[in-house]
């Protein structure tokens, strides 16, 4: 594989010093940023419409996964000036012809012979003979890239082989006091020097196979990095030594991300975890202090203040307001207005917000009452999570929605569209632009018109699944194409 991946150049000069005032400035320095909650909280002045040219990145990259496939859902994450994203890449041995199989499936007349422990053990061999042809075939590598702020420039690149699951996965990297902590897809915990790229420690977290993608992400807290991959662990973040294990079972996950929350001069992990149940561990032993039966398993908790808010992925449970306590949480109110598989919801200018299946909620943070709710006109949408800054909410999914955060209703900013340069635009912007409107009034024109906005539009968007970040006014954001776009969408004087 190429250890070196070409970033796209050419950056004016000043453009960079447009950056350099700001590019250490503010952090979003781990999955949902620096509070863990998908908000920033000193934002400069963001815009609120889109230039009538469209909004030019300020740098794009190259495909960040050449050889097919978007390399997973991790999402970007900015620290001390750089940009850093983690990928799993896939590519074909060369001159391999593999012999036929010991373990072929069995029909199902087949399986029906067979006595319940044999089958088992015959299924046992067949799994573990397709995960031989599988690494016979395929070469499997975790990537980590390193992109300088300022220009999108390559600053160094970690590849290490190994193992293929089904789905790629979303696990994002935390940057935390110069060190970067990563999961990789064998399930082994990573620490590299954030500057260098230099490996510090690797732990393997389970010495058998484990095939299911992970989607939680680290989150690093007095000395303690902790990260949900299949149970719970808590590992010393200097050494890599695990410090403890959770339950098997009450602390089963792999999407969920953990969260930290500090009361009475201690330090508190909070997980969706062990069946849609949310717990709280001590932090430095993993003992368990309380468990809420929240209905949330694969959103991340958030805290916001006092308060613990919670999406589960039914509408019986919804939303979910706790007040926390060094006790049992109180139930404060439940929203069973939206529900989401994997969304975590932001909160903003005192309101929640939460978005599942098309559905936009705003719920008050002190009622629980929606102050609105609206249906948006994309493609249902999963997996992907509000920000907000400069009381703005942001939604990247068939584009790059914006919406007013305080207002009595829905109030959409713009609602962006990306083509192949990685330009922000309206839907007008661009039918104008690729001069649509005539094309459609010529024999055929409709589905001419059609082909042409799927191909210079249609397909450009955000990365499906992965959310962006948002530093200091620069939104970086991984598009559908495999490239990392960064934008600044700070308002102009």
């Amino acid at each position: 594989m190429n250890r070196r991946l070409a970033a796209a150049c050419g950056v004016p000069a000043s453009l960079f010093v447009l950056f350099a005032a700001s590019a250490q400035a503010a952090d979003w320095n781990q999955w949902r940023g620096p509070n863990r909650d998908g908000a920033v909280v000193d934002s400069p002045p963001l815009i609120e419409s889109l230039p009538e040219e469209g909004l030019k990145p300020a740098w794009i990259t190259e495909p960040l996964s050449p050889r097919g496939g978007n390399g997973g859902w991790a999402c970007p994450v900015v620290s001390d000036g750089r940009v850093y994203v983690c990928l799993q890449l896939r590519e074909p041995r060369p001159g391999v012809t593999l012999p036929p199989e010991k373990y072929p499936a069995l029909a199902r007349e087949d399986r029906e012979k067979l006595a319940p422990e044999t089958l088992a053990e015959y299924e046992k061999s067949r799994q573990a003979e397709q995960r031989e042809r599988r690494d016979q075939k395929t070469k499997v590598a975790d990537v980590i890239h390193c992109f300088d702020l300022a220009t999108g420039r390559l600053i160094w690149t970690d590849e290490r082989e190994s193992v293929f699951t089904f789905y790629r996965p979303s696990s994002s990297p935390a940057v935390v006091d110069g060190r970067l902590f990563a999961l990789g897809s064998d399930r082994v915990a990573r620490c590299l020097d954030a500057k260098s790229g230099s490996v510090v420690w690797e732990t393997p977290l389970f010495e058998e196979y484990h095939e299911a993608e992970i989607a939680s992400s680290f989150v690093v807290a007095d000395g303690v990095a902790v990260i949900l991959a299949g149970r719970l662990f808590g590992l010393d973040a200097r050494s890599g030594k695990v410090l403890w294990r959770g339950d098997e079972q009450s602390t089963s996950g792999t999407y969920s991300s953990p969260v930290v929350w500090k009361a009475d001069g201690k330090s508190y992990v909070i997980a969706n975890c062990g069946g849609a149940e949310t717990a709280c561990f001590d932090l430095r032993t993993g003992a368990e202090v309380w468990r809420e039966k929240a209905g949330a398993s694969k959103s991340t908790p958030l805290i916001a203040g006092d308060r613990l808010i919670t999406y589960a992925s039914s509408r019986k449970h919804g939303v979910g307001c706790y007040r926390l306590a060094a006790g049992k949480p109180e139930l404060l109110w439940n929203f069973q207005g939206v529900s989401d598989a994997g969304a975590s919801p932001v909160v903003a200018e005192g309101l929640a917000f939460a978005y599942g299946d098309k559905r936009l909620a705003c719920v008050d943070l002190e009622t629980g009452k929606a102050r609105w709710q609206t249906d948006l006109d994309i493609s249902a949408a999963r997996y992907t999570s509000l920000v907000a800054a400069d009381g703005k909410v942001f939604l990247a999914w068939d584009g790059l929605i914006a919406f007013a955060a305080d207002g009595d209703e829905f109030e959409p900013l713009f609602h962006a569209r990306i083509d192949k340069e990685g330009t922000l635009g309206t839907e007008e912007q661009f039918r104008k632009r690729l001069n649509l409107a005539a094309i459609e009034q010529e024999p055929d024109g409709q589905q001419k018109a059609e082909q042409i906005w799927r191909r210079e539009i249609g397909n450009q968007g955000p990365l499906e699944c992965s959310t962006p970040a948002l530093a200091d006014g620069f939104l970086l954001m991984r598009l559908g194409s495999s490239r990392l776009a960064c934008y600044d969408l700070r308002a102009k004087e």
